[in-house]
């Protein structure tokens, strides 16, 4: 297991004026992905990537600021899940998408920029599916910010207004991931 917080792919040291960086520095998710499959060769890993977009945003090959939503983002996002499954399968790891948890009231995973863009190329790329934003989403796929825990009771599954999770969220979603990733390596649920 490799985490790290607050980071993504889409920032200037991984990607800027229309191009993948190829040497990304050290606590960039880029180094971070190399480094781990070269001390865990890895068979299986879970990408969950799906929030973190803030300035200073990287630039297209013209020099503007990438907006999400736009072309130059969809391109950018191609290239940088491209690059980051590269370096995540260097050593025959199969590569999974952790499906996001709804960001705001009244919006589904889809409305999620990142996740849109990754779904455009998920297929091209080989990529599995986990479900497990679904695990604190409505029937309807929409946010939800509580859910009954182990004694039935409503409790909170993320604080009010924050895309962070409650240890009641986190437990719901990584025991959805774990299940997930356990029925595709075989084994038996529990």
């Amino acid at each position: 297991l490799m985490t790290l917080w607050g980071q993504g792919l889409f920032s200037r040291a991984q990607y800027d004026m229309g191009a993948t960086r190829p040497d990304p520095p050290d606590g960039t998710l880029m180094a971070a992905a190399t480094q781990a499959v070269d001390e865990f060769d890895p068979d299986i890993v879970a990408v969950y990537a799906n929030h973190n977009y803030w300035p200073p945003y990287p630039r297209d090959a013209g020099g503007a600021a990438i907006h999400q939503g736009t072309d130059a983002f969809r391109a950018m996002v191609r290239a940088q899940l491209s690059e980051l499954v590269r370096r995540l399968t260097a050593g025959g790891a199969s590569v999974y998408l952790v499906k996001p948890v709804p960001e705001r009231a009244g919006q589904t995973a889809d409305d999620n920029a990142i996740w849109s863009a990754y779904m455009e190329v998920r297929r091209e790329l080989g990529l599995g599916l986990i479900d497990a934003g679904d695990t604190l989403a409505s029937d309807a796929g929409d946010r939800v910010d509580a859910m009954p825990d182990c004694a039935g009771r409503q409790a909170a599954v993320r604080p009010e207004g924050d895309i962070h999770l409650t240890y009641l969220g986190a437990g719901r979603m990584g025991t959805a991931s774990a299940r997930e990733l356990a029925g595709v390596l075989g084994v038996p649920p529990q």
